[in-house]
């Protein structure tokens, strides 16, 4: 006759806490690996995204977006100049586009002859730079201007120059550090004129540090 012996369950009360601390340490390392694959991050350094990034903020770029779609009107883009000034790499916001003619006149942007009307910062520019004759894109071209537009080295000027899609690194996607600027990053009107300079005097290069 064959006997069965009931199995004897023994209550353990931590294992409900290392299950938890496992499954806590496995998520974490599914998202290291995931911001490894799709993400690098870049500290800014310099004034000419004020207000939107600030000097020392840490940001995530999304380097696979533009795998998917291409860049657009107003897409904060990390990118590598035609000629480095204190760092390798540029944070820019993209206001033209491949094949559009961009000119600056009487302070505002105009794209194909027509005002940039929903141009998401409204102040007016002193220095047109290369732009104050129209320029127009090639097929795989990106015209880029700092957010606080009167202190920052961008497409108006022959060190920067027009953007090439292929030296696009990614889009500037979300601020890590510090904490109090946690987030998206969102289009703000430079708060002190302070950081800005007259129409006659040299504009400070905005700056990114890779951080690989």
């Amino acid at each position: 006759m064959i006997t069965f012996k009931k199995r004897e369950i023994i209550y353990r009360p931590y294992e409900p806490i290392v299950k938890l601390i496992v499954d806590m340490i496995m998520i974490i390392c599914v998202a290291y690996l995931l911001v490894i694959a799709f993400f690098d991050s870049t500290q800014v350094a310099g004034h000419s995204m004020n207000d939107t990034l600030k000097d020392g903020d840490t940001v995530l770029i999304d380097k696979v977006c533009y795998e998917f779609r291409e860049p657009e009107r107003y897409d904060l883009i990390v990118f590598e100049p035609k000629v480095a000034n204190v760092s390798k790499f540029y944070v820019k916001r993209i206001i033209g586009l491949p094949g559009e003619t961009v000119q600056i006149k009487e302070g505002k942007v105009y794209i194909d002859g027509k005002k940039l009307e929903s141009d998401l910062i409204g102040t007016d520019i002193y220095n047109a730079g290369l732009a104050a004759e129209a320029i127009r894109l090639g097929s795989n071209q990106y015209f880029v201007l700092g957010d606080n537009r009167n202190n920052s080295d961008d497409s108006r000027f022959s060190n920067v120059g027009l953007v090439n899609g292929k030296d696009i690194i990614g889009r500037a996607w979300m601020v890590t550090m510090p904490l109090a600027d946690f987030g998206f990053p969102r289009a703000k009107m430079p708060q002190s004129e302070e950081q800005t300079t007259s129409p006659t005097e040299t504009t400070e290069a905005e700056t990114a540090t890779f951080v690989k």
